[in-house]
């Protein structure tokens, strides 16, 4: 048996790292999954869980108390924690769009200020977070702060289904990045 040359081993090295990156790099642009945090405008946003909220248990009814699901249409919330991993104030973003394999776009139900689980975006300090810390949407089981989405039931065929988070720096540079929905 003959063994490689080093020169030969070091370009097959070579060759392995670079297709291993070109991989990472396309499954970025589709997105990261459920529970990576990605870094958007200088913050961490991680969503931990997203499942669907069923008004009529126990355990869901403090999560959504509006009106029920048309015929045809479900609730899904989506458990996220945004956090400040750097020196200075900042603001996470307001706005979220999920998207669906078709192109259809989803914008969360504005589910009131009084709701203790609600996402409530907040200027953060360093090392400072949404839910804040000892709050019940940071104990509770999902440890995430809530946004509810009303989707159309044949939507959860087309998946995936992708959180866009997306800002606008001071210096006016677009950011934006994609979470995979676990549907």
């Amino acid at each position: 048996m003959r063994l490689a040359s080093p020169r030969s081993a070091i370009l097959t090295c070579a060759l392995a790292a670079a297709v291993l990156v070109a991989g990472c790099k396309s499954a970025g642009e589709e997105g990261t999954r459920e529970g990576l945090g990605v870094h958007v405008g200088g913050l961490k946003y991680t969503v931990f869980i997203t499942r669907q909220i069923n008004q009529h248990l126990a355990s869901d009814r403090g999560y959504y108390q509006g009106p029920e699901p048309k015929p045809g249409f479900t609730y899904y919330g989506v458990f996220i924690q945004v956090c400040n991993e750097t020196p200075g104030f900042k603001t996470p973003v307001k706005d979220f769009t999920v998207r669906d394999s078709q192109g259809n776009e989803f914008h969360p139900l504005d589910i009131g200020g009084a709701n203790v689980f609600a996402y409530h975006p907040r200027r953060l300090s360093k090392n400072a977070c949404v839910p804040e810390a000892g709050t019940p949407a940071a104990t509770g089981p999902t440890g995430g702060a809530l946004l509810v989405f009303n989707f159309p039931v044949q939507t959860i065929e087309n998946r995936p289904l992708k959180l866009d988070i997306r800002t606008v720096t001071p210096e006016g540079k677009v950011e934006s990045e994609k979470i995979l929905l676990d549907l």
